[in-house]
Protein backbone atom coordinates (compact mmCIF):
# COMPACT_ATOMS: atom_id res chain seq x y z
CA UNK A 1 0.00 0.00 0.00
CA UNK A 2 2.67 2.02 0.88
CA UNK A 3 4.61 1.60 -2.75
CA UNK A 4 1.29 3.09 -4.14
CA UNK A 5 1.41 6.67 -2.12
CA UNK A 6 4.89 6.96 -2.58
CA UNK A 7 3.78 6.91 -6.28
CA UNK A 8 1.04 8.83 -5.98
CA UNK A 9 2.58 11.69 -4.64
CA UNK A 10 5.45 11.14 -7.41
CA UNK A 11 2.88 11.34 -9.87
CA UNK A 12 1.17 14.41 -7.98
CA UNK A 13 4.47 16.19 -9.24
CA UNK A 14 3.81 16.23 -13.16
CA UNK A 15 0.36 16.59 -12.49
CA UNK A 16 0.49 20.03 -10.55
CA UNK A 17 2.07 22.02 -13.64
CA UNK A 18 -0.26 24.47 -14.75
CA UNK A 19 0.85 25.70 -18.22
CA UNK A 20 4.02 23.97 -17.14
CA UNK A 21 5.40 25.82 -14.46
CA UNK A 22 4.86 23.98 -11.31
CA UNK A 23 3.15 24.90 -8.62
CA UNK A 24 3.61 23.85 -4.97
CA UNK A 25 -0.18 24.74 -4.07
CA UNK A 26 -1.70 22.54 -6.32
CA UNK A 27 1.38 19.77 -5.43
CA UNK A 28 -0.31 19.81 -1.45
CA UNK A 29 -4.49 19.80 -2.78
CA UNK A 30 -3.37 16.99 -5.05
CA UNK A 31 -1.04 14.85 -2.20
CA UNK A 32 -4.01 15.66 0.32
CA UNK A 33 -6.96 14.73 -1.48
CA UNK A 34 -5.54 11.15 -2.43
CA UNK A 35 -7.57 9.34 -0.20
CA UNK A 36 -10.46 10.87 -1.91
CA UNK A 37 -9.64 10.13 -5.69
CA UNK A 38 -6.34 8.31 -7.83
CA UNK A 39 -3.43 11.15 -8.96
CA UNK A 40 -3.73 9.38 -12.09
CA UNK A 41 -6.90 7.55 -13.62
CA UNK A 42 -4.31 4.69 -13.72
CA UNK A 43 -4.41 4.32 -10.16
CA UNK A 44 -8.47 3.37 -10.03
CA UNK A 45 -7.98 -0.06 -9.89
CA UNK A 46 -5.47 0.24 -6.31
CA UNK A 47 -8.54 1.59 -4.58
CA UNK A 48 -10.71 -0.83 -5.67
CA UNK A 49 -8.26 -3.92 -4.08
CA UNK A 50 -7.57 -2.50 -0.61
CA UNK A 51 -11.18 -2.79 0.56
CA UNK A 52 -11.30 -6.59 -0.77
CA UNK A 53 -7.57 -6.85 0.28
CA UNK A 54 -8.40 -5.91 3.85
CA UNK A 55 -11.82 -8.31 4.14
CA UNK A 56 -10.37 -11.27 2.36
CA UNK A 57 -9.56 -12.71 5.46
CA UNK A 58 -13.22 -13.04 6.50
CA UNK A 59 -14.48 -13.52 2.98
CA UNK A 60 -11.76 -16.63 2.81
CA UNK A 61 -13.16 -17.88 6.42
CA UNK A 62 -17.10 -17.81 5.09
CA UNK A 63 -16.57 -18.99 1.69
CA UNK A 64 -14.76 -22.14 3.30
CA UNK A 65 -17.61 -22.84 5.50
CA UNK A 66 -19.98 -22.53 2.82
CA UNK A 67 -21.59 -25.34 0.95
CA UNK A 68 -21.72 -25.00 -2.98
CA UNK A 69 -25.10 -24.35 -3.18
CA UNK A 70 -24.41 -20.54 -1.05
CA UNK A 71 -21.57 -20.09 -2.77
CA UNK A 72 -23.70 -20.35 -6.39
CA UNK A 73 -26.16 -18.02 -4.70
CA UNK A 74 -23.80 -15.94 -3.41
CA UNK A 75 -22.49 -15.55 -7.21
CA UNK A 76 -25.93 -15.70 -8.42
CA UNK A 77 -26.73 -12.84 -6.74
CA UNK A 78 -23.92 -10.84 -7.57
CA UNK A 79 -24.30 -10.99 -11.44
CA UNK A 80 -28.22 -9.82 -10.90
CA UNK A 81 -27.30 -7.07 -8.47
CA UNK A 82 -23.93 -5.94 -10.03
CA UNK A 83 -23.73 -7.26 -13.63
CA UNK A 84 -27.40 -7.35 -15.12
CA UNK A 85 -29.32 -5.11 -13.32
CA UNK A 86 -26.89 -2.05 -13.83
CA UNK A 87 -26.43 -2.73 -17.31
CA UNK A 88 -29.44 -2.57 -18.34
CA UNK A 89 -30.11 0.40 -16.24
CA UNK A 90 -26.83 2.19 -18.07
CA UNK A 91 -28.12 0.75 -21.59
CA UNK A 92 -31.68 0.87 -21.58
CA UNK A 93 -33.93 4.34 -22.44
CA UNK A 94 -34.65 6.03 -18.89
CA UNK A 95 -38.22 4.63 -18.84
CA UNK A 96 -36.98 1.14 -18.81
CA UNK A 97 -33.26 1.86 -17.19
CA UNK A 98 -35.09 3.56 -14.36
CA UNK A 99 -37.25 0.12 -13.45
CA UNK A 100 -34.31 -1.81 -12.84
CA UNK A 101 -32.10 0.46 -11.73
CA UNK A 102 -31.46 -0.20 -7.99
CA UNK A 103 -31.61 1.82 -4.87
CA UNK A 104 -28.23 2.75 -3.42
CA UNK A 105 -28.48 1.23 0.56
CA UNK A 106 -30.31 -1.63 -1.62
CA UNK A 107 -26.80 -2.54 -2.83
CA UNK A 108 -24.80 -2.33 0.61
CA UNK A 109 -23.96 -5.77 0.50
CA UNK A 110 -22.71 -5.99 -3.14
CA UNK A 111 -19.11 -4.84 -4.07
CA UNK A 112 -17.97 -4.99 -7.99
CA UNK A 113 -15.44 -7.63 -6.91
CA UNK A 114 -16.63 -9.55 -4.73
CA UNK A 115 -18.62 -11.46 -7.01
CA UNK A 116 -15.13 -12.09 -9.18
CA UNK A 117 -13.54 -13.56 -5.20
CA UNK A 118 -15.92 -16.06 -4.98
CA UNK A 119 -15.86 -17.34 -8.53
CA UNK A 120 -12.49 -17.75 -8.08
CA UNK A 121 -12.99 -19.79 -5.03
CA UNK A 122 -15.29 -21.97 -6.39
CA UNK A 123 -12.94 -22.39 -10.33
CA UNK A 124 -10.07 -23.21 -7.70
CA UNK A 125 -11.78 -25.36 -5.13
CA UNK A 126 -15.21 -27.04 -5.99
CA UNK A 127 -16.19 -26.50 -9.11
CA UNK A 128 -15.50 -29.18 -12.65
CA UNK A 129 -16.53 -27.79 -16.34
CA UNK A 130 -16.32 -29.66 -18.92
CA UNK A 131 -13.49 -27.82 -21.36
CA UNK A 132 -12.60 -27.74 -24.66
CA UNK A 133 -10.05 -25.66 -25.70
CA UNK A 134 -10.83 -24.61 -29.27
CA UNK A 135 -14.63 -23.92 -28.50
CA UNK A 136 -13.32 -21.76 -25.38
CA UNK A 137 -11.15 -19.78 -27.46
CA UNK A 138 -13.87 -19.52 -30.07
CA UNK A 139 -15.89 -18.73 -27.82
CA UNK A 140 -14.23 -15.63 -25.97
CA UNK A 141 -12.95 -14.68 -29.29
CA UNK A 142 -16.61 -13.83 -30.38
CA UNK A 143 -17.05 -12.25 -27.28
CA UNK A 144 -14.34 -10.04 -27.11
CA UNK A 145 -15.16 -8.53 -30.81
CA UNK A 146 -19.00 -8.18 -29.16
CA UNK A 147 -17.57 -6.48 -26.72
CA UNK A 148 -15.60 -4.35 -28.65
CA UNK A 149 -18.00 -4.06 -31.87
CA UNK A 150 -20.59 -2.68 -28.99
CA UNK A 151 -19.00 0.29 -27.61
CA UNK A 152 -18.52 1.94 -30.51
CA UNK A 153 -22.79 2.02 -30.94
CA UNK A 154 -23.66 5.59 -29.95
CA UNK A 155 -25.35 6.35 -26.58
CA UNK A 156 -28.22 8.25 -28.27
CA UNK A 157 -28.74 5.14 -30.88
CA UNK A 158 -32.27 2.96 -30.20
CA UNK A 159 -29.40 0.35 -30.17
CA UNK A 160 -27.03 1.62 -27.49
CA UNK A 161 -29.19 -1.45 -25.40
CA UNK A 162 -26.71 -3.89 -26.71
CA UNK A 163 -23.63 -3.06 -24.78
CA UNK A 164 -25.66 -5.02 -21.91
CA UNK A 165 -23.63 -7.81 -23.81
CA UNK A 166 -20.39 -6.13 -22.97
CA UNK A 167 -21.07 -5.99 -19.07
CA UNK A 168 -22.33 -9.90 -19.03
CA UNK A 169 -19.57 -11.10 -20.90
CA UNK A 170 -16.81 -9.85 -19.17
CA UNK A 171 -17.09 -12.79 -16.06
CA UNK A 172 -18.05 -15.00 -18.71
CA UNK A 173 -14.43 -14.45 -20.82
CA UNK A 174 -12.86 -14.07 -17.49
CA UNK A 175 -13.92 -17.91 -16.70
CA UNK A 176 -13.20 -19.23 -19.74
CA UNK A 177 -9.79 -17.52 -20.05
CA UNK A 178 -8.43 -18.74 -16.51
CA UNK A 179 -10.05 -22.38 -17.67
CA UNK A 180 -7.71 -21.87 -20.48
CA UNK A 181 -5.00 -21.41 -18.98
CA UNK A 182 -5.61 -23.80 -16.50
CA UNK A 183 -5.11 -26.57 -19.03
CA UNK A 184 -2.26 -25.61 -20.40
CA UNK A 185 -0.73 -25.54 -16.20
CA UNK A 186 2.44 -28.04 -16.12
CA UNK A 187 2.54 -27.85 -20.12
CA UNK A 188 4.44 -24.36 -20.64
CA UNK A 189 7.77 -24.45 -21.92
CA UNK A 190 11.04 -23.85 -20.16
CA UNK A 191 11.27 -20.37 -21.80
CA UNK A 192 7.58 -19.23 -21.17
CA UNK A 193 8.18 -20.03 -17.69
CA UNK A 194 11.33 -17.99 -16.94
CA UNK A 195 9.85 -15.19 -18.73
CA UNK A 196 6.71 -15.28 -16.40
CA UNK A 197 9.23 -15.54 -13.68
CA UNK A 198 10.82 -12.72 -14.35
CA UNK A 199 8.10 -10.57 -14.95
CA UNK A 200 5.71 -11.86 -12.40
CA UNK A 201 7.63 -9.75 -9.73
CA UNK A 202 7.81 -6.95 -11.45
CA UNK A 203 3.84 -6.34 -12.22
CA UNK A 204 3.74 -3.90 -9.43
CA UNK A 205 5.71 -1.94 -10.33
CA UNK A 206 5.23 -1.78 -13.41
CA UNK A 207 1.29 -1.28 -12.83
CA UNK A 208 2.49 1.66 -10.55
CA UNK A 209 4.94 3.47 -12.75
CA UNK A 210 2.74 3.25 -16.17
CA UNK A 211 0.55 6.09 -15.30
CA UNK A 212 3.27 8.35 -14.92
CA UNK A 213 5.54 6.78 -17.72
CA UNK A 214 2.06 6.86 -20.10
CA UNK A 215 1.99 10.82 -19.46
CA UNK A 216 5.70 11.26 -20.16
CA UNK A 217 6.13 8.97 -23.35
CA UNK A 218 2.57 11.00 -24.13
CA UNK A 219 4.62 14.09 -24.77
CA UNK A 220 6.55 12.72 -27.77
CA UNK A 221 4.33 10.57 -29.17
CA UNK A 222 0.71 11.21 -30.40
CA UNK A 223 -2.10 9.89 -27.42
CA UNK A 224 -3.48 8.07 -30.52
CA UNK A 225 -0.96 6.13 -31.11
CA UNK A 226 -2.06 3.07 -29.29
CA UNK A 227 0.04 0.08 -29.98
CA UNK A 228 3.61 2.37 -29.90
CA UNK A 229 2.65 4.38 -26.72
CA UNK A 230 1.76 0.66 -25.22
CA UNK A 231 4.82 -1.18 -25.90
CA UNK A 232 7.24 1.90 -25.15
CA UNK A 233 5.36 1.95 -21.56
CA UNK A 234 5.86 -1.73 -21.28
CA UNK A 235 9.63 -1.38 -22.01
CA UNK A 236 10.29 2.06 -20.18
CA UNK A 237 8.34 -0.11 -16.90
CA UNK A 238 10.34 -3.24 -17.27
CA UNK A 239 13.67 -1.71 -17.61
CA UNK A 240 12.93 1.06 -14.64
CA UNK A 241 11.24 -1.44 -12.33
CA UNK A 242 14.21 -3.95 -12.31
CA UNK A 243 16.25 -1.31 -12.15
CA UNK A 244 14.79 0.03 -8.68
CA UNK A 245 14.10 -3.72 -7.29
CA UNK A 246 18.25 -3.68 -7.51
CA UNK A 247 18.25 -1.16 -5.47
CA UNK A 248 18.52 -1.42 -1.64
CA UNK A 249 15.56 0.70 0.17
CA UNK A 250 14.11 2.33 -2.30
CA UNK A 251 12.87 -1.02 -4.07
CA UNK A 252 10.97 -1.69 -0.51
CA UNK A 253 9.25 1.99 -1.34
CA UNK A 254 8.51 1.83 -4.82
CA UNK A 255 8.49 -1.63 -6.34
Amino acid sequence: MYSNIVWSIISAYPVSKIDGIFNIHQFLVTVSLIFHQPVLMAYWFIYSLFGLYLISPFIKLLVDHMNKSLLNYLLLLWMIGDIILPAIGQFTPPAIGNVFSLYSMAKIILSSYLGYFVMGYLLTHKTKLKFNLSKYVIIIVILFVIKVAVRFIPAQSPWAFLNIASSLSTPVIAVMLFMCFKFFEGKYSNCFTKSVEFIAPLTYGIYLSHGLIINFIGKFISPNNYPVIFLATLVFSIIMIYIIRKIPVIKNLLA
